[in-house]
């Protein structure tokens, strides 16, 4: 049991490595490359053993309860990928699944610390990247919003300033906001 999860360890660590050498490979390549398709299905797959090692990791050494949250986390991504996939039809794959691993490694780091903290980010990262589908939709059929720059870089300095003045200290670092029972970072 203990050497498998060694074994886990460096395993995550070796597939952590191929991860980003196929990503240096895919941003050097042209994007019409056949090559890149191949990368991508690469990086996937890295992805979801990286996920996969990380949460049996886990339900080995705490509880599992672990392997639950991991189907039903393996299930949204993949969900929401195929979703974005459509929505999305330019994106940069790349970028993409870069994104998707940082929110794994995350969530893995998260769910080792706290189980009922990975539950609520889980939740966060779903609606998050749920309510980017709508983002094109949005901005195509709302031409105004594609003109106010300005407004936007005004309204996050104003932000920033409201948690320097008002903010609340949370593990050592002033970059919470309490409205109510709800703190925003």
């Amino acid at each position: 049991m203990n050497a498998f999860i060694v074994i886990s360890k460096y395993l995550i660590m070796l597939l952590i490595i191929v991860f980003l050498f196929f990503s240096f490979i895919s941003n050097s390549l042209d994007k019409k490359e056949k090559k890149i398709k191949s990368i991508n299905i690469i990086q996937w797959l890295t992805i979801l053993i990286v996920h996969f090692s990380g949460y049996m990791v886990l339900a080995i050494e705490v509880s599992e309860k672990y392997l639950f949250l991991y189907l039903i986390q393996t299930l949204f991504i993949i969900v929401i990928s195929r979703l974005y996939n459509y929505v999305y039809e330019d994106i940069s794959r790349s970028l993409y699944n870069n994104m998707i691993m940082l929110i794994v490694i995350g969530l893995i780091i998260l769910g080792r610390l706290d189980f009922e903290g990975c539950i609520r980010q889980s939740v966060f990262i779903f609606f998050t990247l749920f309510i980017g589908l709508f983002i094109p939709f949005i901005i195509t059929r709302l031409k105004i919003l594609d003109k106010l720059s300005i407004v936007y870089a005004i309204v996050g300095i104003v932000l920033l300033s409201i948690v320097l003045l008002f903010g609340t200290v949370r593990n050592g670092a002033r970059n919470w906001i309490a409205i109510g029972p709800i703190m925003l970072q």
